[in-house]
């Protein structure tokens, strides 16, 4: 079922824009037959399986097999692409709680970007950031009238 024409022309519609998918079909077949025939030459080796060997296989004739490459690099970015909206959107069910709706945008995107970056967020110095915020404007607010 790898490098199947019939299974990759119907992913690369979806990209089709960007995709010549006739000549994706004719690559397809070749690109196919050149990772076979590599693979009965390199039979001890145990790193020939996979989508990124496979890859650095065709990179080695990147005229030839154009199309079939910029198809792999659409899908080696899908999964982190993904991964990360969705990472985003359960970090904002937490932040946009039902006490948080009436906060404005710009507050709740600052918010969720520090949810979303902890490791970065932790890593600041506090009173770095007290200062700075302080030197912003001059803000004094009585505490008792």
């Amino acid at each position: 079922m790898f490098m199947d024409a019939s299974t990759i022309a119907e992913f690369a519609n979806l990209y089709e824009s960007h995709i010549d998918t006739t000549l994706l079909q004719a690559q397809c077949h070749s690109a196919k037959a050149f990772l076979t025939m590599e693979k009965e030459d390199e039979q001890d080796d145990d790193d020939g399986n996979g989508i990124l060997a496979s890859l650095s296989k065709l990179n080695t004739l990147p005229v030839a097999f154009s199309e079939v490459l910029k198809l792999f690099r659409i899908v080696a970015t899908l999964p982190v692409s993904t991964a990360s909206s969705e990472r985003f959107f359960s970090v904002l069910k937490r932040v946009k709680t039902y006490l948080r709706t009436t906060m404005g945008d710009v507050r709740l995107t600052h918010l969720i970007l520090m949810a979303v970056e902890q490791k970065l967020v932790k890593s600041l110095n506090m009173d770095d950031l007290v200062d700075d915020f302080a030197k912003m404007k001059p803000r004094r607010y009585p505490l008792m009238d």
